[in-house]
């Protein structure tokens, strides 16, 4: 997902991407971060209420869009 919205970046911008501490893809992640000169936010570790508002938000989206629609014909 990280490379997908790298893509349409425009030359100047540098958003700040906020993330969980999950262990898969750090390095990975890390890398791509650096290259793009991309500015990362984290929770504390172990206070997972630190990005609740984020949480809420991006849940409410998807419990009244995503979910009340069909999606079988619709691609990327």
């Amino acid at each position: 997902m990280l490379e997908q919205a790298v893509s349409v970046l425009q030359k100047n911008e540098h958003p700040i991407i906020h993330t969980d501490r999950g262990p898969l893809s750090m390095a990975r992640m890390d890398k791509e971060m650096e290259k793009h000169h991309l500015t990362r936010t984290l929770s504390k570790k172990g206070c997972s209420s630190d990005h609740a508002a984020c949480e809420g938000f991006f849940g409410r989206i998807k419990s009244e869009f995503f979910y009340e629609e069909s999606w079988i014909n619709v691609s990327h």
